[in-house]
């Protein structure tokens, strides 16, 4: 990109294509100006959709682990950060869909059946908390948007919340959600407790 096109000073969101960021790391995006790389604030993001995932990759974690690397991973050095920017599951029904809530371990806990969304999201979760990878869910919402119109105010079938938007739908899917959000690697310091001071008289 030419520097005149683009304002160095906001952030860019550089999405990958056909759930891959090999791409966009054998062209790392650059903003330049007389040949010189200037300072911008770039983000790399991917959308991971469980249609789109090859069945071979969802034998095992190991399968899966493999997959992730080499779509995700491995471009993650790219000279900026990434993160998954979107992904989602089904709640109902929750057993094909969600699977079973309880500790995470991937290599000893029982996974989902193969063929089932549930599989998918329960593998992805794993490599998301695994490797600390930043991601956002898609969506919150309880109920479409009105666009399209046809389906304005229908329940959303992968919403965190229910139709009433006050409150969450499936305990199980932000049971999920939850772990994925722990800190795994490269956390910030910890916060020491606030001094208290006791005075006598």
């Amino acid at each position: 990109f030419l520097y005149d096109s683009l304002q160095i000073d906001m952030l860019y969101f550089v999405s990958g294509l056909d759930h891959s960021l090999v791409d966009a790391a054998a062209s790392p995006i650059r903003i330049t100006r007389n040949n010189h790389t200037l300072p911008a604030s770039i983000v790399y993001t991917l959308n991971m959709r469980f249609e789109r995932t090859p069945p071979l990759a969802l034998q095992s974690y190991s399968d899966f682990r493999n997959y992730f690397d080499n779509r995700v991973l491995t471009p993650r050095r790219l000279p900026a950060p990434v993160m998954i920017s979107a992904f989602s599951t089904c709640k109902q029904p929750e057993s094909t869909c969600i699977g079973e809530t309880g500790p995470i371990n991937a290599p000893e806990r029982p996974l989902p059946p193969l063929g089932t969304r549930a599989r998918w999201f329960q593998l992805l979760i794993y490599a998301l908390r695994e490797f600390d990878i930043d991601w956002s869910y898609w969506s919150i919402a309880g109920t479409y948007s009105p666009i399209p119109l046809e389906r304005d105010g229908d329940p959303d079938p992968t919403g965190l919340l229910d139709p009433t938007w006050a409150r969450i739908d499936s305990s199980a899917l932000l049971a999920w959600l939850h772990h994925a959000q722990e800190c795994r690697v490269g956390c910030g310091p910890t916060i020491p407790p606030t001094a208290t001071t006791t005075t006598t008289t």
